[in-house]
């Protein structure tokens, strides 16, 4: 199968204008994306969605793919679905989308991540999940949570603690088992212009999670279990302080 990237870059952002353009010590945020990742999956082929010129000038400075995309889009889904269009890709790709504002995105998560999209013998769509470390994070309704099959497949995404511990006092929860979902998925061609096409879900809708649209279509959600829930991303001014320091440190090892 043939593996590509595409890394979703909306330039207009109430909390962050400009977003993907945020200098972090030196780079501008999508460069650094895009650079990480290149060197996490150097045999897939990368280019980045974007909705603005003021982001292609930039990336032709560092001589990175692009693909100009609708400004209306409602997610990064919709985008990706537009650059498959436009770039007639195969029906049987597979997709992976890397959000824009995740410049410390574990380049192993995402090595494992193709690894375990090339050992299924039919892959419609994937993402990933980690362990729910605490019951405030438990009970935390930024904080989407993911329950599984037997074959690892997903069976339900909420922002509620699930599965529900009927018999027990939310503070004595135990947490094994629980996982929260990490935001990285993969497509297969087709099965993603199914989902693009498809108009919003009552599901979708009441917990503002796109990809319960999948599970009500029918599409197969295969989950990969890592080990550490990976770095927050850019959503605001403090977050681009703690990255600017996170890479500061690892300048310094």
């Amino acid at each position: 199968m043939t593996i590509r990237v595409v890394i979703p870059s909306r330039y207009a952002s109430t909390r962050l204008p400009g977003k993907p353009l945020i200098d972090l010590l030196g780079l501008p945020m999508v460069v650094r994306v895009y650079q990480r990742v290149v060197e996490a999956l150097p045999e897939c082929d990368c280019l980045v969605a974007l909705d603005d010129r003021r982001i292609s000038q930039v990336l032709d400075e560092y001589q990175i793919p692009w693909v100009m995309t609708r400004v209306d889009h409602e997610s990064g889904t919709d985008r990706i679905a537009e650059v498959c269009r436009l770039a007639g890709w195969d029906q049987s790709d597979i997709v992976i989308n890397v959000q824009g504002d995740e410049p410390l995105i574990p380049k192993a998560m995402l090595g494992a991540f193709v690894d375990f999209i090339e050992a299924k013998t039919s892959f419609e769509m994937g993402t990933i999940s980690a362990p729910v470390e605490s019951l405030s994070t438990l009970q935390d309704s930024n904080v989407v949570k993911v329950v599984t099959s037997r074959e690892g497949k997903a069976i339900y995404f909420s922002r509620f603690g699930v599965p529900f511990c009927r018999d027990v006092a939310p503070e004595s929860i135990t947490l094994e088992g629980y996982k929260r979902h990490i935001g990285v998925y993969a497509y297969r061609v087709d099965v993603l212009s199914i989902i693009a096409k498809a108009p919003p879900v009552d599901i979708e809708m009441r917990e503002k999670l796109e990809q319960l649209r999948a599970l009500w279509l029918g599409v197969g959600i295969s989950v990969m279990d890592w080990f550490a829930q990976p770095p927050h991303g850019v959503d605001t001014a403090e977050d681009v302080k703690k990255v600017i320091s996170v890479l500061k440190d690892q300048k310094n090892d």
